[in-house]
């Protein structure tokens, strides 16, 4: 199943309208969500990675393409290439630090600029699009892991933090 229809079935957005007043707009409840859930992601963060760009590949043959190194590998020969474990490692690195700065928003929010904006002189630029549909795949993805335990706080909790990320990230990349 692909990110978009597994999201549209659970009605879970991937807006990049949330970000616009550099803060993060989580209640205190929500950041405890947010953290509490990673607990329970963290250890399979790796598993986790390898699947939301399966996922990704899956559902967007062409955003594959996009990664010289991703480039023609069947996706089931991909899910054992040291290239796209490397890169997902890198992605869920972000997820992490951006949770455990939550109690230090401003770091969080500078980590982010620059991290987009460190993506702009790269040989792949990441696409407003693309960065939407990693969302969604990433909300997929976490919320089959968690099952029973992604409920609606933790999907509003989770939509509200992403959709910051990917705001945050994109701003980063169309700064001068």
């Amino acid at each position: 199943m692909g990110c978009s229809s597994s999201l549209e079935n659970k009605k879970i957005a991937c807006s990049s309208s949330v970000y616009g007043s550099r803060s993060i707009a989580l209640s205190p409840k929500q950041k405890k969500i947010v953290q509490s859930t990673w607990l329970l992601l963290e250890p399979k963060k790796n598993e986790l990675g390898v699947q939301i760009f399966l996922s990704l590949f899956e559902a967007i043959p062409s955003l594959q393409q996009v990664f010289p190194e991703f480039r023609n590998v069947k996706l089931e020969t991909l899910k054992t290439e040291r290239s796209l474990h490397g890169h997902t490692k890198r992605v869920m690195k972000v997820v992490e630090n951006a949770v455990t700065s939550l109690e230090d928003p401003d770091s969080m929010i500078e980590y982010l600029l620059e991290l987009g904006r460190r993506h702009r002189y790269r040989q792949i630029k990441p696409k407003p699009l693309h960065l939407e549909e990693i969302c969604k795949c990433i909300k997929t993805t976490f919320m089959v892991y968690l099952g029973s335990e992604w409920t609606t706080d933790v999907a509003e909790s989770w939509n509200i933090f992403l959709d910051s990320v990917i705001s945050l990230i994109k701003e980063g990349l169309h700064r001068t």
